[in-house]
């Protein structure tokens, strides 16, 4: 299954990462890979992750390096042709119109016998919790493992009804440990203030964590408008297990308002900043 689809060059961003059009990513949700290869005329190769921000995918890791090392330039055109696998071949025009030669600086980054594709290794994650618009987004690895540099992620659009929780995907919790952990959960704000919050486990007909206690705290706290995506990655565990939320997509203007607490939180949540 081939296709192609092209890319102006007009982002402040397109040296760091380029997102790749919303409609060929559909098309091809199936066997759009984690990992890409993108090859030139000359022969070089390199190899970039794609990656999903908010609604959207992008390549990121090993973008910046392929942007570098064929020097591409503000207001260049590129063509991308997807072998239906795991690679794109890449042609980059001019403002006169003519195809460029894209020509490799130091070389290409793919290594002999590198796997960038595999069943269980595709970009486009099969989503659960669809009606709350939560989706997982797992890079390889496990924390548990004691590997580093790995990442697991998750990312939420938030609705009104979000106001008092926001479901956490159950393989988000068991892997990073909120599960086990106490089940506390300090969500760091980029200017680096915390909020204690406190994740429930609820066992119905399948076993799901949502963040509840503390989570309007947050919101409140941290100015969120209702209709922003939220990114949440695990940074670590400790006395409290730790993630860090971005938001990587502003909603409306109106702010979620404050609620009132009925009872007295889990002691098990008290936290001094």
């Amino acid at each position: 299954m081939g296709s192609s689809f092209y890319k102006l060059l007009v982002t402040p961003d397109f040296n760091s990462q380029l997102r790749l059009p919303p409609q060929f990513v559909k098309e091809h949700a199936e066997i759009l890979p984690r990992k890409a290869t993108l090859r030139i005329g000359a022969g070089e190769s390199w190899i970039v992750k794609v990656e999903r921000i908010g609604h959207h995918h992008f390549f990121t890791d090993g973008w910046e390096k392929f942007s570098k090392d064929v020097g591409l330039e503000f207001q260049q055109f590129l063509l991308f042709f997807f072998d239906g696998e795991s690679g794109f071949n890449v042609s980059a025009y001019g403002m006169t119109g003519c195809e460029k030669e894209l020509i490799s600086v130091c070389g290409g980054s793919e290594k002999q016998g590198d796997s960038v594709s595999s069943h269980e290794d595709f970009a486009v994650e099969s989503e659960s919790g669809d009606e709350d618009h939560v989706k997982i987004v797992v890079e390889e690895g496990d924390f548990r493992a004691g590997k580093q540099g790995k990442k697991w992620r998750f990312s939420a659009e938030l609705k009104k009804q979000h106001e008092t929780e926001l479901e956490v995907p159950t393989d988000f919790a068991k892997a990073t440990g909120i599960a086990e952990n106490g089940n506390i959960v300090i969500l760091t704000h980029p200017k680096s203030k915390k909020w204690p919050v406190f994740v429930t486990s609820r066992k119905l007909q399948e076993e799901s964590f949502a963040m509840t206690v503390g989570w309007n705290d947050f919101l409140v706290g941290a100015k969120v408008t209702i209709g922003s995506t939220i990114l949440f990655e695990f940074l670590s565990n400790g006395e409290y297990t730790t993630l860090e939320a971005k938001v990587v997509k502003n909603g409306g203007h109106r702010l979620y308002s404050p609620k009132k607490r009925r009872g007295r939180p889990p002691k098990s949540c008290k936290f001094s900043q």
